[in-house]
C-alpha cells in the first residue's frame, strides 16, 4: 500500500514533504496499533505501560531514542522529497542502503547479534542496490 501510495501521490502533489511525512506518520499510528493489538503483541489496557517504562531509563538510552525519532521525521521528509525528485525504484534502493545502515547501527548500539540467514538478508539487499546502480 506505501508504495503504490509514494509512486502514485506524492510525485504528483503540490504538498510539501514535511506535510507529506506529517500525514503518512499520523495515519500509520492506528494502523500499527490495531495491528499490534490483533497480533496479541499489545493488550488495550498497556498501551501506556512502554512509556512509563521508557521513563524509568538512563540518559543514554533517552538519548539514542530521542536520536531515532528525530532521525525516522528527517528520513520520512528525504524519502517524501526523493519520491518527487527521483524514480520510486532509486528512492527504494536508498531506503534499502539505510536500513542496512540502521541495522550496523542497532547491532553496535543494542548488542545484539545478527544470524547466519539475518547477514544474508543484509548482503543480497546491499548487493541488489550495487547492482541497480
Amino acid at each position: 500500500f506505501n508504495t503504490m501510495y509514494n509512486r502514485n501521490f506524492i510525485s504528483k502533489t503540490s504538498q510539501s514533504s514535511d506535510g507529506i511525512n506529517l500525514i503518512q506518520q499520523a495515519s500509520m499510528v492506528p494502523l500499527i496499533l490495531v495491528w499490534a493489538i490483533s497480533t496479541g503483541e499489545v493488550r488495550p489496557m498497556e498501551l501506556g505501560v512502554p512509556i512509563f517504562q521508557l521513563l524509568n531509563k538512563g540518559g543514554m538510552t533517552k538519548t539514542i531514542l530521542l536520536g531515532t525519532c528525530l532521525g525516522g521525521c528527517v528520513i520520512g521528509s528525504v524519502y517524501a522529497e526523493g519520491y518527487k525528485k527521483f524514480s520510486a525504484t532509486t528512492v527504494t534502493i536508498a531506503a534499502n542502503v539505510i536500513k542496512f545502515l540502521s541495522v550496523f547501527v542497532g547491532v553496535y548500539v543494542f548488542g545484539t547479534k545478527l544470524s547466519l540467514s539475518q547477514m544474508f538478508g543484509l548482503l543480497v539487499s546491499i548487493g541488489s542496490g550495487l547492482w541497480y546502480s
